[in-house]
């Protein structure tokens, strides 16, 4: 398969989860987010504002707030990426493609200011390869960023190997966690 038959694959897939797994699903990653965070030194999580089928990110960075800095990322000229403070009641527009951003006038961040990562994208693997939705954007940032990455996913994302389709530009993930749903078996409480 190309990147663009994956990319359509794992887009219908994540369009086809119920309302009832996705909220499993989230209730999964958070409490993984949680550990991992516990068991980091992080201040400042450059996260992303998810839409359409991606996982429903606002009610984390919202959860997240209080304790760590949170940058969201604004489109800039040449496929590039810059990350902003995000703060309670500030304002975001919409850019490409419904993509939720800073507004152009917000404060920028340096890449060695950030501690961690969470990177979106459509398709994975469990060795770190990851594709996204096309651009290069989060493959040019990371280029250069020294802090940690992380992704976490709904297992639709979550392939075999993706190996085959990478290319020299293209940046592995430190660390992704899977959403699991916790399912009960017929008779236990």
């Amino acid at each position: 398969m190309t990147k663009k038959e994956i990319r359509e694959e794992v887009r219908q897939a994540m369009l086809a989860i119920s309302l009832e797994d996705r909220q499993a699903y989230e209730a999964s990653l958070w409490q993984d987010l949680q550990a991992y965070l516990s068991a980091n030194p992080i201040k400042s999580i450059a996260f992303f504002y998810g839409f359409g089928g991606e996982l429903r990110t606002p009610l984390m960075i919202e959860r997240l707030m209080d304790q760590f800095q949170i940058l969201l990322p604004r489109i800039q000229a040449n496929y590039q990426l810059s990350f902003h403070p995000y703060h309670r009641g500030d304002v975001l527009e919409t850019a490409y493609k419904g993509l939720k951003q800073p507004l152009a006038d917000s404060p920028q961040w340096q890449a060695n200011q950030i501690d961690l990562m969470i990177v979106p994208g459509l398709a994975f693997d469990l060795s770190g390869y990851r594709i996204g939705y096309g651009g290069g954007y989060y493959d040019r940032y990371l280029l250069n960023f020294p802090g940690k990455t992380l992704s976490i996913v709904y297992p639709e994302q979550v392939l075999p190997d993706l190996s085959p389709v990478m290319e020299n530009y293209d940046q592995k993930i430190d660390r992704i966690i899977v959403a699991e749903i916790l399912k009960k078996k017929k008779g236990e409480y």
